[in-house]
């Protein structure tokens, strides 16, 4: 409920209704008095019912601007944890599909997606914050969640038929991952047909192999491999990834599809995996400051990005999710950010459009000495293209719709504040909207 009120903007309800459901679960937790053999028999079942609790309650606290209630999310985030571990991370061989019934599969089936969900969720919050992972991907052992027409089947009867049509169960969590990250193992695309909600969680593993992985290395050098060993591999995977992403059905670009935001918010993360193969700013970010003059200024100081083929292929996805924003249209965007709008996109926004700013500066600054290759000739292209229609959809008055006059990197931080400026009820999005017209004055004050 909580939730819902501070969707439909009623912070003041939300906080309470927050503090209410919290005080219900530390109430339940204290009162269980059963016999220990009989608390041990309903210990994954209560566990799981705690993790859907503890997910929505650190989601609400995570993003809150109230300090009160952001203090809450540490303490929250490790309950979370918690019970995310004591309701199991590996799941035991699935049974013959013949032999289980339609309540039980659903069960099942939601158990393993709430916990796959929160193991996002913690992903996230590693990402904004740049802190280590809660739970780390070796840990999880769960098989993908089922295709959508399985699981918004009717019935029982339309869920045997459909069944009975599967070519297969789906893979495991780590093995799937395990064959993305393999350099020699290819994608079978014959077996079960890959998922939106199984590409999520993918992604999730993927970018925090790549965030965590170079940080490793660097740690122990007795382990005998660099960052750049492993950029390439990384490489491979996301390209596997997209293979995934394009053969499952209800992919697309669409924010509001019916079958939810997932297929997009995956391809955001993609681009932010991308970007932070080849450019890691989340130790400059300084996000957990909540200050966006801060925030701002730490970036700008950032190193600048290097002309080579990996920021190439970053900077491409970074161009793909800004151009999917714009054909939506900024102002739809914007003053639908409540709807349309998420964390994930948010930080994936303020990391591309970062990245993308520096990429295209560093290819103006140094195109004189080293001329630009065809395929940044064809970017440079596309990007002008893009924020030219971004500037026109913004009513940017600055800006003339009817010539074509070469842009510059400002530009992109332009369009991108004018599509992060929305009214999204969550203090955590506002800021970093905040952030990004703080860096745009920056650079226009160092010109």
């Amino acid at each position: 409920m909580a939730i819902g009120a501070i969707d439909r903007f009623e912070i003041a309800s939300a906080t309470q209704l927050f503090y209410f459901a919290k005080a219900l679960l530390f109430d339940s937790q204290q009162r269980r008095t059963q016999p220990a053999t009989e608390r041990n028999s309903g210990l994954q079942q209560q566990s799981i019912d705690e993790v859907r609790c503890l997910l929505c309650l650190a989601h609400f606290a995570t993003w809150h601007g109230n300090p009160s209630v952001k203090s809450e999310a540490c303490v929250l985030q490790s309950l979370l944890v918690q019970a995310l571990r004591l309701s199991g991370l590996e799941e035991e061989t699935v049974q013959d599909q013949q032999e289980v019934s339609w309540q039980q599969w659903s069960q099942h089936e939601s158990e393993r997606r709430t916990k796959l969900l929160a193991f996002c969720f913690l992903g996230v919050q590693s990402l904004a914050y740049d802190t280590p992972p809660s739970v780390w991907c070796d840990e999880i052992n769960l098989q993908l969640p089922c295709s959508c027409p399985e699981w918004t089947a009717p019935n029982e009867a339309t869920w045997n038929v459909l069944r009975q049509n599967t070519h297969g169960e789906q893979g495991r969590f780590r093995e799937t991952l395990s064959i993305l990250m393999s350099s020699v193992t290819p994608v079978d695309h014959s077996t079960a047909t890959p998922t939106p909600v199984g590409n999520y969680v993918l992604i999730h593993g993927l970018l925090q192999k790549i965030l965590w992985t170079p940080r490793l290395l660097s740690s122990d050098p007795l382990l005998g491999s660099t960052a750049s060993d492993y950029q390439s591999l990384f490489e491979i995977a996301l390209h596997k990834w997209t293979s995934f992403w394009q053969q499952t059905p209800e992919s697309n670009l669409e924010p509001l599809d019916p079958n939810g935001p997932l297929p997009y918010t995956s391809t955001a993360l993609l681009s932010l995996a991308y970007v932070r193969n080849c450019f890691d700013i989340s130790r400059a970010r300084k996000i957990f400051t909540w200050s966006p003059a801060q925030i701002a200024r730490a970036l700008q100081t950032s190193p600048p990005v290097e002309r080579k083929w990996s920021t190439l292929l970053a900077a491409y996805h970074a161009t793909n999710l800004l151009a999917t924003l714009v054909n939506l249209g900024v102002q739809y965007v914007k003053q639908n950010q409540s709807i349309l709008w998420s964390i994930e996109a948010t930080l994936c926004g303020l990391d591309c459009s970062i990245f993308l700013e520096k990429w295209l500066r560093r290819v103006q600054d140094t195109m004189h000495d080293t001329p630009l290759t065809d395929h940044e000739v064809r970017l440079v292209d596309w990007i002008q293209e893009v924020v030219h229609e971004g500037l026109s959809s913004a009513n940017d008055c600055s800006f003339d719709s009817f010539t074509r006059s070469a842009i510059s990197p400002d530009q992109i931080i332009t369009v991108w504040s004018q599509i992060m400026q929305g009214n999204s009820p969550f203090q955590f999005i506002r800021m970093i909207s905040e952030v990004l017209v703080e860096y745009g004055q920056l650079l226009a004050g160092s010109q």
